[in-house]
């Protein structure tokens, strides 16, 4: 009885770290431009887009992780 709940507790953690890492999307950096005094960064993966808004001068990362 108690191996099974330890089978079930393990099936169920590989489950959500899955869908955990699978929610993740990496962006590349596509544009990068100033405005006023903050630097937007243009992320993108050809298929989502996320715009980055970053006070002050400096350069962008090249990538971008949403969850």
């Amino acid at each position: 009885m108690n191996n099974t709940k330890l089978i079930v507790a393990s099936v169920l953690a590989g489950l959500f770290l899955s869908f955990s890492v699978a929610a993740a999307n990496t962006l590349d950096l596509e544009d990068s431009y100033r405005d006023g005094d903050q630097t937007v960064c243009v992320y993108s993966d050809g298929r989502h887009t996320a715009v980055v808004y970053k006070d002050g001068a400096g350069s962008c990362p090249s990538k971008h992780t949403t969850h």
